[in-house]
């Protein structure tokens, strides 16, 4: 268990932001979130090799853009962080409660986005920290809705969390 000192959460926090800047690649952001806004048309030289995606016509193999556990890998660095962070000593709470902030929006964020680009998907509250845990077929996807009120209650934690951390400046 690497989550005993301040240190050890910033560095959790450090590579769960280096998680979630791996998912919002160049390529995977463009595709899941701005081709998407119904903004994008061709230019001036014609068809790009993006049009079948932006026209939402895609020709590409089914799979293309469609595996979301990145999204995971952020959300469980999220988890661990949220389940240690309250039992480590910190000599600032401010400190502590905006690590707990950060990891509440995070994940909060890649559950929003979870529902917006597949809707029903698995939610999952609790770190996996074993490889039996890792395979876990059981998890239910869940409906949109519950998806989207977690990552409000998540961002609203975030929020109390973060103005607390406030207070204390």
């Amino acid at each position: 268990n690497m989550w005993k000192t301040p240190n050890d959460a910033a560095s959790g926090i450090t590579g769960m932001y280096s998680q979630f800047r791996n998912t919002m690649n160049g390529e995977q952001f463009l595709v899941w979130f701005e081709f998407r806004s119904g903004f994008w048309q061709n230019g001036v030289s014609g068809a790009s090799q993006w049009t079948d995606l932006y026209m939402n016509t895609p020709t590409a193999p089914a799979t293309l853009f469609t595996d979301y556990s990145s999204f995971y890998n952020v959300i469980n660095s999220a988890n661990l962080a949220i389940k240690y962070i309250p039992g480590i000593t910190f000599t600032s709470t401010v400190e502590k409660n905006t690590l707990l902030a950060e990891a509440h929006f995070m994940r909060a964020f890649c559950y929003f986005a979870l529902a917006r680009l597949w809707g029903d998907v698995p939610l999952v509250v609790e770190p996996i920290e074993s490889v039996k845990l890792y395979v876990r077929t059981s998890d239910p996807r869940i409906g949109t809705d519950t998806l989207v009120l977690a990552s409000i209650a998540d961002n609203d934690r975030a929020r109390v969390t973060i103005e607390d951390a406030v207070a204390y400046e």
